[in-house]
């Protein structure tokens, strides 16, 4: 990945570099040997991905170490019961926040994913999003609308709730 990086770095002026994968962070001992060559190698300012499981106070001040200035994080909804029983997300509000609070303590902007459409979203469920997002002090909010891919489970369940009908799934 380094060559890589290096050509194309000196090749096209990169200012910056975007890792688009939520479990760049899942390791700390690879994160540990990767930032070190990535400062020493290529040593741009970057934006990763993460997953709210996979941060802690070690992997943001890396992530800082490194030129990490802006991380997205997929919440897709602020409400638990939406997050557990159809996102199949299990990461409570709580751990967001704390993970959010780790990212702050070292500068890093704070981008959060959030998707409307949920089978069974309620206005009030919609409402928790809004007061964890005022919370966190988020620099930016992604929006998307629910999107259905066929063989996955969700289907199932939008189905079940008469929200989609094999008419629709033709």
């Amino acid at each position: 990945m380094f060559v890589e990086l290096l050509i194309n770095k000196n090749r096209f002026n990169i200012k910056q570099v975007y890792f688009m994968d939520d479990v760049f962070t899942s390791s700390v001992e690879w994160l540990e040997e990767f930032i070190e060559k990535y400062k020493s190698k290529i040593n741009l300012p970057f934006y990763c991905y993460v997953h709210p499981l996979a941060v802690n106070r070690k992997i943001a001040s890396l992530l800082k170490k490194g030129g990490c200035y802006l991380v997205g994080i997929g919440v897709q909804s602020g409400s638990e019961r939406i997050r557990k029983e159809v996102y199949k997300r299990f990461e409570s509000n709580e751990k967001i926040i704390e993970t959010i609070s780790y990212l702050k303590e070292n500068d890093i902007k704070i981008q959060v994913d959030h998707i409307f459409g949920a089978p069974t979203e309620t206005e009030d469920d919609l409402i928790k999003s809004i007061e964890l997002y005022r919370k966190i002090k988020k620099e930016m909010i992604l929006t998307f609308w629910l999107t259905y891919y066929p063989k996955t489970e969700i289907i199932n369940t939008a189905k079940k709730l008469n929200i989609l009908s094999n008419k629709d799934l033709e």
